[in-house]
């Protein structure tokens, strides 16, 4: 995604709140769309060094830069400062969707949540299956291993179905969102 598509994006989301109230659905559709495009712009900051689903002060530097705002290390790392809820010290696609996806406007946790599952449930058939949550990973360059999702789809698979439906994983999702927002 250009420079331009993520200028795009952004405006998108400070215009979301001037425009009146569309169908459910629509905003639905929309959301996801702008999900997938911040998954794209994502990866590709996350493409120096390893790739590991999070973005370090270069890579955030270089996303900005390519926005036009070259900003001074001591910048960086307040703008880093205040996208890293967990204070890792990085920044990862969690954190920068809800700062991206925040506006003056705040969409609820529930939302954003359905969005994410919306992206993830790639054979739209209302849950998501081990081998789909294994790809949204990869697509994230996030590391993890087959082990790894295995046991992230264990704990959300509370009913023992062997796939997360809609409802479980908006529910747990939700719950996270709402903890980093409230850090």
């Amino acid at each position: 995604m250009s420079a331009c598509s993520f200028v795009a994006f952004r405006q998108g989301q400070r215009a979301r709140g001037t425009r009146p109230l569309v169908h459910a659905r629509a905003r639905t559709a929309e959301k996801q769309k702008r999900a997938h495009e911040l998954q794209e712009v994502f990866a590709a900051f996350d493409s120096t060094g390893e790739a590991d689903g999070s973005l370090q002060l270069g890579e955030l530097g270089a996303l900005m830069a390519s926005l036009g705002s070259n900003l001074e290390e001591a910048e960086l790392k307040q703008l880093v400062e205040e996208l890293d809820v967990n204070r890792d010290g990085e920044v990862s696609f969690v954190e920068f969707a809800m700062h991206m996806f925040s506006d003056a406007e705040e969409e609820p946790a529930e939302e954003v949540a359905v969005a994410i599952f919306d992206m993830v449930d790639s054979d739209r058939s209302g849950s998501v299956t081990l081998k789909e949550l294994q790809a949204a990973f990869a697509a994230l360059n996030s590391g993890l291993t087959d082990d790894d999702t295995t046991e992230i789809m264990s704990r959300m698979d509370t009913d023992g179905s062997g796939s997360v439906d809609k409802p479980e994983f908006v529910k747990l999702l939700t719950s996270i969102l709402e903890e980093y927002a409230a850090a």
